[in-house]
């Protein structure tokens, strides 16, 4: 709203600027009439005289309308004071996100305790649909895996800041490349159940299930290691 009224005024001032500076006309000065002697035709008296002639008047000359002129530039300035206003309130509001952000990241054991609680759902729930494959139909299995990829790994993703504060870089580091690779094997499961491969879904299975369990011993361990 602030920087709306700035441009507003400073567009405001520049028109009334101008029509200021471009002035009013004001009227010529009178000229006394010449007469044929004082130009030089005719002898003054006589009967010879040539009749009074006028000189040709000035161009009309144009005075600044100081008014409108005073008006625009207070619009200006107006405007460059509402402009630097909204930026400097901009700037604070910014600087104020960033600190909160990065306040919470140390701080943020509950954004942290949250996440590995749902790396454990995810550990329980890949280990059950490995455990369980046999007797699962597909169906079943990519709805199982779509609520824990779309819940608990979302969840897991979009916390990765706050993890990697609360950990530390080293432990976090450790933690994550085990995530990692139980994610992207449980997702080659996921893809070989959809397209039929039944062997290939219970390999990556194989390796994915004990990946998020390593991945959830680090977490604790460096959670222990915090406190």
């Amino acid at each position: 709203m602030m920087r709306t009224a700035s441009f507003v005024c400073v567009a405001v001032g520049l028109v009334l600027a101008a029509l200021g500076a471009a002035g009013k006309p004001r009227a010529p000065e009178g000229r006394a009439p010449v007469t044929a002697a004082a130009a030089g035709g005719g002898v003054p008296g006589s009967a010879l005289a040539a009749p009074a002639e006028t000189a040709p008047a000035p161009a009309a000359r144009r005075a600044v309308a100081w008014g409108t002129f005073g008006v625009g530039m207070a619009f200006l300035f107006a405007g460059l004071v509402l402009g630097r206003l909204a930026g400097a309130r901009a700037a604070r509001a910014g600087a104020g996100g960033v600190a909160a952000s990065a306040g919470a990241a140390p701080g943020g054991a509950a954004t942290a305790d949250v996440a590995l609680e749902a790396m454990r759902r995810i550990r329980d729930g890949v280990g059950a649909l490995r455990d369980e494959f046999a007797q699962t139909p597909a169906e079943t299995f990519i709805a199982r895996a779509d609520a824990l990829a779309l819940v608990d790994g979302l969840a897991i993703n979009e916390n990765r800041h706050a993890i990697a504060a609360r950990l530390g870089a080293k432990a976090f580091a450790e933690m994550i490349c085990e995530y990692a690779v139980g994610e992207r094997y449980f997702a080659r499961a996921w893809s070989a159940v959809a397209d039929g491969y039944a062997d290939e879904a219970r390999q990556s299975l194989d390796t994915a299930a004990p990946a998020f369990a390593a991945a959830v011993r680090l977490y604790e361990e460096a959670l222990k290691a915090s406190r």
